[in-house]
């Protein structure tokens, strides 16, 4: 006898912006006919979009690749340019510059990890890698796929505009094909723990299996069925946007200010500029120009009843990193796999949470170790950020480096342990004393090996285009071939 077709899911996605879209167009992708979305919002762009700070990591071009969005529409339908990383300007104290770049796994020298012998060399990291090394020079080419090259081992992400690629990802055929009702407001329905419907401002009521909050810092819908969101500290931000008046480089720049931090992300025809600070400080910061004000933190779970907190609406950290991003696309892809299939939730529920804890504590980790040192102003901004409670895990982290340069890593970080030794070495920390078998390495022979590993290094830029010239190239190659035109 034959099974009765089962009923598709109904998805309900309430919000705008580019978490709103971005989430549709993955639904849609990657549940097909399991599942129907419905959106509720408008089309209008999300104001608190700013927070994620233009940057989007080497792990979102798998992201943007499975929803049909490739580079060729990335860079012909959006400002998009290309990232080796984020240089940090006088962070932790002026006259300190550093880049955190995006790198493959760093290779052994004599079986000893790379880093364990730079701890007496002032030069630090950088040097030795290809993509920190190509952005410092104003340079970009893509990685080839030849493993052997040494440019393989560069990896990089983009600069991207969330107004842009909110309009570009709104004319996708799977999301423009989604019943949609154009309405930011609506009450929303709840009884017993689950939401029932949501009630449009024109009376119409709207009902879904499974609801996804992809409102932002607002978080409407998670609130609603009493989602609790833990805060860490409130900050205010403002957006603006400037000309170039250089080549742009393949970085984004974060200068450390007394009231705060300056972004400055460079796009294909502009500066977008984000100034992040303490509300305190406003009048220096921005004067009486128009700031917004948000709170970093997390809701304790982001899966409560039938609603799913997606984005900003279940984890708020400071644009610094990709870590925003970083987190939207696992969220994303982890729906698509724990989507239910029955009434009950709860093992997909479980799943979800535990993973989404794990991911915003270690993202947070890394967030959190920027702003520990000794050398920061003494101003409410940083004192702040300095002020709270260094979490247990990160201060094993911190200590095991600090001591023998060990780089701790738990269980699917989103930042690796490359990542980590930028960071440390970036911002000064040296470990107090190295690996044992750095010891049975002829000195001659360390020397040897690390020249000959910037050697490589500094001929691989020397013959890179200028990152400008390249994307002009880039683009015009893609305009003779017709591609990312839909």
């Amino acid at each position: 006898m034959d099974q009765p077709s089962k009923k598709p899911l109904r998805v309900l996605i309430f919000g705008r912006g580019m978490t709103a879209e971005l989430t549709a167009a993955a639904l849609a992708v990657g549940l097909g006919s399991a599942a129907t979305c419905i959106r509720v919002g408008s089309v209008a762009p999300a104001p608190d979009d700013i927070l994620f700070g233009n940057a989007a990591g080497p792990s979102a071009y798998d992201f943007f690749q499975s929803i049909g969005l490739t580079e060729p529409r990335l860079f012909l339908g959006a400002p998009t340019s290309f990232s080796f990383g984020t240089k940090f300007e006088d962070w932790p104290a002026p006259g300190r510059s550093w880049l955190q770049s995006f790198q493959a796994p760093i290779e052994t020298l004599f079986g000893v990890p790379f880093h364990q012998f730079l701890r007496e060399r002032s030069e630090g990291l950088s040097p030795y890698l290809i993509a920190a090394a190509a952005a410092e020079a104003g340079k970009f080419a893509h990685p080839p796929e030849e493993q052997g090259h040494p440019l393989a081992k560069a990896e990089y992400g983009h600069h991207i505009s969330p107004e842009a690629l909110t309009a570009l990802v709104g004319r996708h055929p799977a999301v423009t094909a989604q019943e949609r009702y154009l309405s930011d407001g609506a009450e929303v329905l709840v009884e017993d723990g689950e939401i029932k419907g949501l009630k449009l401002v024109d009376g119409r009521t709207v009902e879904a299996d499974l609801y996804v909050d992809c409102s932002g810092t607002e978080r409407k819908l998670a609130s609603a069925v009493g989602a609790r969101f833990s805060a860490a500290r409130t900050l205010a931000a403002a957006h603006s946007q400037a000309a170039l008046t250089s080549p742009p480089p393949a970085y984004r720049t974060v200068s450390l200010q007394s009231f705060g931090y300056d972004i400055d992300t460079p796009l294909q025809d502009r500066i977008s500029k984000l100034r992040v600070f303490h509300p305190d400080q406003k009048q220096e910061a921005v004067g009486d120009e128009e700031a917004l004000t948000f709170e970093t933190g997390h809701v304790e779970e982001a899966w409560v009843g039938n609603c799913v907190a997606i984005g900003l609406a279940s984890a708020v950290l400071e644009p610094l990193t990709p870590a925003p991003m970083m987190l939207l696309e696992r969220a994303v892809q982890r729906l698509v796999e724990l989507a239910p299939d029955a009434d009950d939730m709860s093992v997909e529920r479980r799943e979800f949470n535990r993973l989404h804890a794990n991911d915003t504590k270690n993202a947070s980790l890394f967030t959190r170790a920027l702003f520990v040192g000794d050398d920061f102003p003494d101003t409410p901004f940083w004192a702040e950020a300095q002020g709270s409670d260094i979490p247990s895990e990160l201060d094993r982290k911190l200590k095991q480096f600090a001591s023998r340069g060990v780089l701790v890593q738990y269980d699917h970080e989103p930042f690796d342990a490359e990542d980590w030794a930028v960071q440390h070495f970036g911002i000064g920390r040296r470990p107090s004393r190295h690996d044992a078998q750095v010891d049975q390495v002829p000195t001659d022979d360390i020397d040897r090996a690390l020249t000959s590993v910037r050697t490589t290094v500094d001929r691989v830029v020397a013959a890179m285009p200028p990152h400008h010239v390249y994307l002009t190239k880039f683009k015009d190659y893609l305009t003779r071939k017709n591609l990312g035109q839909s």
